[in-house]
């Protein structure tokens, strides 16, 4: 039996979730091979975490070959540098041509 699948959700939390996160996770790129273009890993930001290691998530699951998306807790009461940060990772044209967030610029984007 054969599924077609478009796109496979994963998501990244909890810092203290991190080490099994990125086991698993890579555990799941090499079993399955899939192209990880159609992974997406959800990334909670503005919800029990620094804006660094925000970014270190993001980071690490591009270096990994997985797709970030932010998602932003209460995001009518988040801080402006969330929604630039959900602008940059979720927006792929400017995510893969801008490839760190201190060089992205949203009044350009």
């Amino acid at each position: 039996m054969q599924c077609k699948i478009k796109m496979i959700h994963f998501a990244w939390d909890k810092e203290k979730d991190s080490t099994l996160i990125l086991k698993k996770l890579l555990e799941f790129k090499n079993i399955t091979k899939l192209n990880m273009r159609s992974v997406a890993v959800y990334v909670l930001v503005n919800f029990d975490t620094n804006f660094e290691f925000n970014l270190q998530r993001i980071y690490t699951l591009r270096d990994y070959g997985f797709t970030p998306y932010v998602m932003i807790y209460e995001k009518e009461k988040a801080e402006q540098k969330y929604k630039h940060l959900a602008r940059w990772v979720n927006s792929k044209v400017i995510f893969r041509t801008v490839n760190k967030f201190a060089d992205y610029n949203p009044r350009l984007h």
